[in-house]
């Protein structure tokens, strides 16, 4: 691999084929490599060196999913009542956070109602733009209702395009209905999110065809890849975790597919994984702040502000500045990506968010 796949990546111009050949190629040492060394060249050219930081809040909604997700415990979870997620935001702006994304539960009927008429309520209270994910399905017009509302962003995530992977891991849930959400999400203009699970029983194959999958949605921004790794009291307890050198490949071949998607860590990750996520070609968006709930534990250095006696806004800024700093990077609040084209880095200069270090 050479300068030629960074370009053929920025242009768009490599196939299923070639791709899936540099994903196994990588099962060699020297081959992984240079995978995500292309990948990091590629983020390089189309993002710099800034990392955008927001944070997700949550649940916002129980999760009602039957049978529960295999790998999953979030459905044990007590949502937090509107009151302490306003209280939970307005702890995130004062922080500096600019962006929010508010995560489920997941209803395997919708959540059109519910999620309008919270989100209705959210919008009056707080400043930061909102992005929503509730699993799926939400109807056209909850989402039409939603981007009215002023939500700059739904995740719509398959975990896999594996459909019998999905089926195995996620029971309760409908493979249909999450791509249908991808495909109104497209429709109706909105920014799209969505979440990949390395490790869940697909193949190099399946990891590919995904991708190519997604590169049709104009509008998808993020792409957040999760590693699986067994969760106590889940039917996967006993699972073996995925390795983090699959889930790095996966970074890696996920930037050349998709070369102005913000890839981010999801599930299964952690602080130190951050910078072999960055050294596969992972950016540029972080989640620097998170909500906690039951006196969850902290990482070393992380600071936890209270909301309540059992909700907590934890700043992890002091854990990951420092991972960045070593990397040569710089964390922002600004969204520079939201208003503008996929590939143009930049904010108009009459968007709200726009500061005058941006344009």
């Amino acid at each position: 691999m050479n300068d030629e796949a960074v370009d053929f990546a920025l242009q768009g111009r490599l196939d299923e084929g070639r791709c899936l050949e540099m994903l196994v190629r990588a099962d060699d040492p020297e081959g992984a490599f240079q995978l995500l060394k292309t990948a990091s060249k590629v983020r390089d050219r189309v993002f710099g060196k800034e990392i955008h930081c927001m944070g997700p809040v949550g649940p916002i909604l129980p999760c009602v999913l039957e049978p529960h997700c295999l790998y999953c415990r979030y459905w044990k979870i007590k949502p937090l009542d509107v009151q302490t997620l306003i209280k939970a935001i307005k702890t995130m702006e004062q922080l500096g956070i600019r962006r929010v994304l508010l995560v489920g539960g997941a209803s395997i009927d919708g959540y059109d109602h519910e999620i309008v008429t919270l989100v209705s309520t959210l919008r009056q209270e707080v400043k930061a733009d909102l992005e929503v994910n509730v699993g799926g399905p939400l109807s056209a017009h909850a989402v039409r209702r939603l981007k009215e509302i002023g939500v700059v962003g739904i995740t719509a995530s398959l975990e896999t395009i594996n459909k019998e992977a999905f089926n195995r891991a996620k029971p309760g849930d409908s493979f249909e209905g999450r791509k249908a959400l991808l495909e109104v999400c497209g429709t109706e203009g909105l920014e799209l999110r969505s979440i990949m699970m390395v490790g869940c029983g697909e193949s190099d194959a399946d990891r590919v065809r995904h991708l190519f999958y997604l590169r049709q949605f104009d509008r998808l921004r993020h792409l957040m890849v999760s590693r699986f790794t067994p969760q106590p009291e889940t039917v996967w307890s006993g699972h073996m975790a995925c390795s983090s050198v699959e889930w790095a490949k996966t970074i890696a071949i996920a930037r050349l597919i998709l070369p102005r998607v913000r890839i981010g860590l999801g599930g299964g990750t952690g602080p130190d994984d951050l910078p072999l996520w960055y050294l596969a070609g992972g950016g540029n968006q972080i989640f620097g702040m998170a909500v906690t709930t039951g006196g969850s534990g902290l990482n070393q250095s992380e600071i936890a502000i209270p909301v309540n006696e059992t909700v907590s806004v934890v700043n992890r800024l002091p854990v990951i500045e420092p991972y960045f700093a070593g990397l040569g990077c710089t964390l922002t609040f600004v969204d520079r990506f939201a208003r503008g084209n996929a590939g143009d880095g930049r904010v108009p200069k009459n968007d709200r968010r726009c500061d005058d270090a941006c344009c």
